[in-house]
């Protein structure tokens, strides 16, 4: 009887939403719901160049265990050729990504990867990745510990 009267107050006061969630029943231990009106973007870390922002959606890219991290990177960006030591799984959530292979960024040899699509890149591969006139947002899972380790573009 509570709840139903708890749901007419929140009705007629317009605040359906807040009386849905004080309704539903909690999430069972170690859930994790992200949405992206919640979403806080930090600046991505060096060796980033100024532009990049990320957000950590699970677990900690420099620990043991699964994580999640998602980046925002702007029109226009490089990310100069690198490698990681253990694979990494890339969503594209939006925008087009252009990923190569090889010890320099050679903006002519890219794959386009569009919102929805999806790669694995092996561990201690050499890759970089650009943007071309749009923003792009994509996320990475892997098995941490996990790290960027930049080549020395010449």
């Amino acid at each position: 009887m509570n709840k139903i009267i708890v749901l007419i107050i929140f009705i007629f006061t317009g605040n359906y939403l807040s009386a849905q969630s004080i309704l539903a029943k909690p999430l069972p231990m170690g859930s994790i719901q992200v949405f992206p009106q919640n979403i806080k973007w930090m600046d991505a870390p060096t060796p980033f160049l100024p532009g990049a922002k990320m957000i950590v959606l699970e677990g900690n890219p420099k620990k043991e265990g699964v994580f999640t991290v998602r980046f925002k990177l702007p029109p226009n960006y490089t990310i100069p050729a690198h490698w990681h030591p253990k694979d990494e799984r890339v969503t594209i959530i939006s925008g087009s990504l252009y990923l190569g292979f090889g010890e320099q960024a050679d903006k002519t040899s890219g794959t386009k990867f569009t919102a929805g699509a999806y790669y694995v890149n092996p561990a201690m591969s050499h890759h970089f990745l650009y943007t071309l006139n749009e923003e792009v947002i994509l996320q990475i899972t892997g098995i941490g510990p996990w790290g960027i380790t930049m080549l020395d573009e010449k």
